[in-house]
């Protein structure tokens, strides 16, 4: 077993199989040449996303209360928003991924295991059983304990309804919009705005890394020698690199201000469950074409590059469709980010209806 599967055994998970991903899981889609492509419950004809998109069909269609997954650039996040369902991106770090990827340390170090499920709850209980022994590298492990969900007026929501530099959809806009109305009228402090961030510099950082995960799992026939051609970044671009994520940290610490219970909530994906599209042609956003990556990852690399803890929960419908918002903690307050995101999750409570592809159509739910 990996780490994390060993530790959800112990807790007393019972383990069914693996569920579908991406070639190399690197796309926002999730189909491949063994198992075909996955489809979207809500509607057949598209997405789920990717790449934990098989996790995040089979716990909105109903056959799993929970699914593991992992992110990069929102692979957890990204199909938990196009199907309906919530889902945990932990502090980078936070749970040692011995056994999900190969035991190269700029993989482990960029890439952040997490889960999925119908609530916060059961994520919550994902994370106690999770963070049970020690930590990466040898370092001492850090135990989940959940909080007490905080009153409303005690949480501090720094909004971001879009991006001027993320091609979006209008109606995720506004389903944003209605979203803020709503914390706004539970009693939530909701302040609109946007940390101060170079978005393009942080973008170069965060590809790099990537750059260098990509690099070192294809070596040449010596692992000690220079593959040819050597694609990898220098140690001088990720020096700097590191500087613009240290910098990019400290300005979202900032921005999320002195609150104890402080969160940033925005757009997970520019665009609603889009048809398939296996040539990774263009991507239409209200009638104009971006480039296939473009609408896709314009709201998941801040967090993604500066390893802040992030959970997605679904927030409504835009007709038959889903759509999620995803909420950004402070680094290592995974558990205060846990508490807001029960708030959260509880004022849009009942907005997001069963899919049509559901395992137990006419039965409600049931979680232990």
């Amino acid at each position: 077993d990996a780490e994390l599967v060993g530790r959800l055994r112990a807790a007393g998970a019972v383990t069914l199989g693996k569920t579908n991903v991406p070639y190399g899981c690197l796309d926002m889609q999730t189909f491949n040449q063994v198992f075909g492509t996955t489809v979207n419950p809500y509607d057949e004809s598209r997405t789920c996303g990717g790449s934990s998109g098989g996790s995040c069909a089979a716990v909105s269609s109903g056959l799993v209360p929970l699914a593991v997954g992992s992110d990069l650039g929102g692979s957890l996040r990204v199909p938990a928003s196009f199907c309906g369902v919530s889902a945990y991106k932990p502090t980078a770090r936070r749970i040692p991924p011995l056994g999900h990827v190969p035991r190269i340390y700029c993989l482990q170090n960029n890439l952040t295991l997490g889960a999925v499920a119908n609530s916060v709850d059961m994520l919550e209980k994902f994370m106690i059983a999770a963070c049970q022994g020690p930590g990466m590298l040898g370092m001492p492990g850090k135990a989940f304990v959940p909080l007490e969900p905080p009153a409303p007026g005690d949480i501090r929501v720094l909004f971001t309804s879009s991006l001027a530099d993320a091609p979006t959809e209008v109606a995720v806009v506004q389903a944003m919009e209605a979203f803020a109305s709503k914390l706004e009228a539970s009693g939530v402090e909701v302040v609109h705005g946007f940390p101060d961030l170079d978005s393009k510099a942080l973008f170069r950082a965060h590809k790099l890394q990537a750059e260098l995960c990509t690099a070192v799992t294809s070596p040449g026939p010596n692992p000690l020698s220079r593959p040819q051609p050597d694609k990898s970044p220098s140690a001088a671009q990720l020096a700097s690199a590191e500087e613009v994520r240290e910098e990019a940290r400290a300005k979202v610490d900032a921005a999320l201000g002195t609150k104890r219970f402080s969160v940033w909530v925005m757009p997970t994906c520019g665009v609603l469950p889009f048809p398939h599209n296996p040539n990774h042609d263009a991507i239409l956003v209200d009638g104009k074409e971006y480039p296939y990556w473009q609408p896709l990852l314009g709201y998941c690399f801040q967090a993604a590059a500066c390893g802040n803890p992030t959970a997605t929960i679904p927030i409504g419908m835009v007709g038959h469709l889903p759509i999620g918002a995803q909420i950004i903690g402070r680094l290592w307050e995974d558990e205060e980010l846990m508490a807001v995101s029960r708030v959260l999750e509880g004022v849009v409570a009942g907005a997001v209806p069963k899919p049509a592809l559901h395992a137990f159509p006419l039965e409600e739910d049931t979680e232990s």
